[in-house]
């Protein structure tokens, strides 16, 4: 028995397959549709997920705000960072219980008031001139004739200066003498010995070099403002000229930091911290990385040393804590807990840390 399907001729079939293959197109259309939708869907749930998302972090931030505003305007005055709330200031509807309080008291204060004569004021007079510095004297003789007369005294009168900074070469001349000619006829050259400098073949003299890099590190005057200095004192030096004089001067100084850190070490009370601070890049230009300044305080001996390091972690300040003995205060960064387990040290907490959650509490 034949089915149907054989009983079809082949024009037949081949509009049922057309029929198949349109109704399968118009399923994956409406699925195609479908998913479209559903996307749609996701992508609205997503942007209403994240517009709450903000609301909510903005919400915690405003409340973040009020909590500071309440404890700036009621808490303990230290923590203020405020004098006094002007009596014409708007009130915000807060709890004002300190305020209530604080006009109760000033209601039981009784006003007293008396007249004093006011004391003379006395004009502090003049600054003594520092005994330590040179006295550069220029004495004024009168136009007239005082040839016949006899000086009785003087007026002097002093007012302190600066002389303004000038740059001048310094040349070292050193003669070259011959000796008289030996038996064998040989003559003997004798010349001084050339004075050592702090950098070898180096223009910049010891004066310049100590100005340099004083100026930057003390004074805080930019290396590019010194350059603008030296040029209006006639002088034209190259930027990185300046910089590798400043470099190798710290290389000088090298003994010293060491000597320093050791010094430090040696304190039996010693604080930590570290910074971040942004560091130019010389790989990419423009741009910069963060790194950190540690720095070690000793009280005792009042001194500090600081050390750079790119980052904050433990393996960047255990050279300098891991044979540490004594007191050592820092913050509840995780990164001294390990030191301060140790035998022979006294972990110290930060106590502003510490007074600063009490006073938020």
């Amino acid at each position: 028995m034949q089915t149907a399907l054989q009983q079809m001729t082949k024009h037949e079939l081949i509009e049922l397959l057309q029929l198949r293959d349109q109704r399968l197109a118009e399923r994956d259309q409406r699925l195609a549709e479908r998913d479209q939708r559903l996307a749609e869907r996701d992508q609205r749930l997503a942007e209403r997920d994240q517009q709450l998302d903000h609301k909510q972090a903005r919400i915690f931030d405003l409340e973040f705000q009020v909590k500071e505003l309440q404890r700036l305007v009621f808490g303990a005055k230290r923590e203020r960072f405020i004098s006094e709330v002007p009596e014409a200031q708007l009130t915000l509807g807060l709890d004002t219980t300190d305020a209530e309080t604080a006009e109760a008291v000033k209601a039981e204060i009784e006003s007293i008031t008396y007249e004093r004569k006011k004391a003379p004021r006395t004009h502090p007079g003049r600054m003594e001139m520092p005994s330590h510095l040179p006295v550069v004297e220029t004495v004024i003789e009168p136009d007239e004739d005082t040839s016949q007369m006899q000086c009785i005294g003087r007026e002097v009168s002093d007012e302190l200066e600066l002389r303004p900074a000038a740059m001048h070469v310094n040349r070292t001349s050193r003669p070259i003498y011959a000796a008289a000619a030996a038996e064998d006829g040989t003559v003997r050259i004798v010349i001084a010995p050339m004075p050592k400098r702090p950098i070898d073949k180096c223009i910049a003299g010891v004066d310049l070099l100590t100005t340099i890099v004083t100026d930057k590190h003390v004074h805080h005057m930019p290396i590019d403002r010194q350059l603008k200095r030296f040029s209006m004192l006639g002088v034209d030096i190259p930027a990185t000229t300046v910089e590798s004089w400043q470099s190798l001067t710290a290389e000088l100084l090298r003994p010293l930091y060491g000597v320093l850190r050791a010094s430090v070490l040696k304190s039996s009370y010693l604080q930590v911290d570290e910074t971040g601070l942004a560091v130019q890049d010389r790989t990419k230009s423009g741009t910069t990385h963060k790194g950190f300044l540690w720095g070690y305080h000793a009280p005792l001996g009042k001194l500090i040393y600081f050390e750079y390091q790119k980052g904050r972690g433990q393996v960047h300040c255990r050279p300098m804590l891991e044979n540490f003995n004594g007191f050592l205060q820092t913050d509840d960064y995780q990164v001294y807990h390990q030191h301060k387990a140790r035998d022979g040290v006294v972990g110290l907490a930060c106590w502003a840390h510490a007074r600063r959650t009490f006073e938020k509490a």
